[in-house]
């Protein structure tokens, strides 16, 4: 989260999407010393949109299931109350965003085949878990939305950073509204109690360079996920081709893919391989 007092202060204008009733009530049960956990899975298979939401989550490419599951408790029981809440929590807060049409329609469909690319390079290459991935992946720009929201005109911001091969998009925001949607992204995945990894990375996810240059005291699993989170990124624009490509995504790989793949001791062979199975997953979808 930033610190500076004038970035903390421009948030206040923002209206950030509330936590849902069944979600306040789910964290309230959790916090209790002991929890009953039937009484989680009744709140969440209560609210049938959001039970079906997590069951097709659970059961997308993403998780590789051989048998799907077709339950909550059936979800609980196989994968555990742990990651079954935070795709609860996740499958909240992206439909809190409202409605997915139009333009915000095409950013939560990228959005979500970057975040089955995350589950799948965790689950191939490191220990994280596939779910904490997912949720990175999920919302690691969604801060774009609400600077959209925030700001008439803030479109044009994207496209200039398709247009500087030399600046991040975080750069160009900063430059312009003293603020960029990884920190509204982290404060909004903060404020809906997301692990501290990932709001940490969605904080930083723009500034890989200056994690590996300086990893004295930073989380190792928040550089792990923010190099995974620029791996899945590339092979969503290869899987999407022109029709929704990040231009500016790919001007960063080219700054520091090399050095992702050389942390995660990638040969160039290897990482078309799995590039390659990610994107036949995306496309049985």
């Amino acid at each position: 989260m930033p610190a500076h007092a004038a970035v903390a202060e421009t948030l206040k204008g923002f209206v950030f999407p509330p936590m849902p009733d069944s979600l306040l009530r789910i964290r309230e049960e959790t916090a209790k010393a002991e929890p009953d956990m039937r009484r989680v899975v009744d709140i969440i298979s209560s609210d049938v949109s959001l039970a079906a939401e997590v069951l097709k989550t659970v059961n997308s490419p993403a998780f590789r299931r051989s048998k799907p599951l077709n339950s909550i408790p059936n979800a609980v029981m196989m994968l555990g109350m742990g990651r079954v809440l935070n795709l609860t929590v996740a499958a909240s807060l992206h439909s809190s965003f409202g409605p997915h049409e139009g333009w915000l329609g095409r950013f939560w469909e990228v959005a979500g085949d970057v975040a089955t690319a995350m589950a799948v390079l965790a689950r191939s290459l490191t220990g994280i878990p596939e779910d904490t991935a997912y949720t990175l992946g999920l919302f690691h720009d969604c801060g774009i939305p609400l600077l959209m929201q925030r700001y008439p005109g803030y479109d044009e911001t994207l496209k200039a950073a398709s247009r500087d091969p030399d600046r991040t998009v975080v750069e160009i925001e900063h430059e312009r509204f003293g603020l960029h949607h990884a920190w509204v992204g982290a404060h909004v995945s903060h404020g809906w109690n997301l692990a501290t990894t990932i709001s940490q990375a969605i904080g930083v996810h723009h500034s890989y360079d200056r994690l590996i240059d300086a990893q004295n005291g930073v989380d190792q699993e928040v550089v792990e996920l923010v190099g995974l989170l620029k791996m899945a990124e590339q092979v969503s624009n290869t899987y999407h081709g022109m029709a929704y490509r990040n231009v500016a995504d790919d001007y960063e790989w080219v700054h520091i893919g090399d050095r992702v793949l050389d942390y995660f001791e990638l040969t160039k062979e290897r990482w078309a391989d799995l590039s390659d199975h990610i994107i036949d997953l995306l496309s049985s979808k």
